[in-house]
């Protein structure tokens, strides 16, 4: 019988590599907080038209 929850490592998509893992967790930090867009037809576009948080960061 199991008497211990399991539970996940919180960097199990991450390499285990240590370099990898810590530049990952490095970019993860840095976006974690950004809001989530999806641009694959669940979100009309116009909601997205005049957002002032969303900043085109390099020119495509």
């Amino acid at each position: 019988m199991l008497t211990k929850k399991p539970s996940l490592s919180a960097d199990r998509c991450f390499s285990p590599e240590p370099v990898q893992r810590r530049l990952a967790d490095q970019f993860f930090d840095s976006i974690s907080a950004l809001p989530l867009v999806c641009t694959h037809g669940h979100v009309n576009p116009a909601l997205l038209a005049n957002q002032p948080v969303l900043v085109r960061r390099r020119n495509y």
